[in-house]
């Protein structure tokens, strides 16, 4: 979840320049004033002319120095009379776009670009959680079930509700989770999960995220297990490799 929360805050991030263009484009449509601006300064570099102006003082009374790259005729217009048409947003000078303006699309590339790679980064992630997610059931025994789960076989204790209509071949939903029957420790590489009989495993993963209530550890194979706590401490750094028994359970919700 992290993950994904940080990657809708590059998307917001790599969007923002552009949306706010957009945006600005769209009140000086609605509600712009056109003015007269001096023109303070000009220059021409590659083919590319701009210009620097500063507003009427009833409009920017900071008499702030703006510049912008417009098209050769207003150029020339601009240097040659040493005034240029504005249209600028009341109250917000800053939100303005001279006559002429040459608009670049580098705004647009980028956030197109941008959210084509948080795109691909999304779908992997969720592509992810569903191999860790489609779950085969091989057998039912009592509220213990042994399933398949992305080429590995487990056997977790399942909540009543999810037992009803469970049979060999197909599916079971619920979370996974591990409740722990001893503290978290630090350990050796992360390794394999160890079945120790039933629905008791030992697992060793690397700290992915650790609260008072629960620890989370990224297994080898890329899965990460939510280990519950139920009393019992987490003893190992974040992102270190650590080591916990417990027994591992499929719940409608997370306890």
């Amino acid at each position: 979840m992290r993950r994904i929360l940080a990657l809708l805050v590059v998307a917001v991030l790599v969007n923002l320049p552009w949306a706010h263009e957009a945006w600005v484009g769209l009140r000086l449509a609605s509600s712009g004033r056109d003015v007269k601006a001096v023109v303070v300064g000009h220059d021409s570099v590659a083919g590319r002319q701009f210009v620097r102006f500063r507003l009427p003082a009833d409009v920017d009374p900071q008499r702030t120095t703006y510049a912008a790259r417009i098209d050769s005729a207003h150029y020339r217009v601009a240097v040659a009379s040493g005034r240029i048409a504005v249209r600028v947003v009341p109250g917000h000078p800053s939100e303005n776009r001279p006559a002429g303006e040459v608009s670049s699309a580098i705004l647009g590339v980028v956030a197109l670009v941008g959210d084509g790679v948080l795109a691909l980064l999304l779908a992997a992630i969720w592509l992810r959680r569903r191999r860790w997610a489609v779950r085969q059931v091989e057998l039912v025994d009592g509220d213990l079930v042994t399933f398949t789960m992305a080429g590995a076989t487990f056997t977790a204790r399942v909540d009543p509700g999810l037992l009803g209509g469970l049979v060999a071949g197909g599916r079971v939903g619920g979370r996974l989770s591990l409740r722990a029957d001893s503290d978290v420790l630090p350990a050796g590489p992360v390794g394999e999960v160890e079945r120790l009989g039933g629905a008791r495993y030992r697992v060793r993963g690397r700290v992915a995220d650790v609260d008072r209530r629960h620890t989370d550890l990224r297994l080898e194979r890329g899965m990460v297990l939510r280990v519950v706590a139920g009393g019992h401490r987490n003893r190992a750094d974040l992102r270190e490799p650590a080591e916990v028994t417990g027994e591992l359970v499929l719940t409608r919700e997370l306890d």
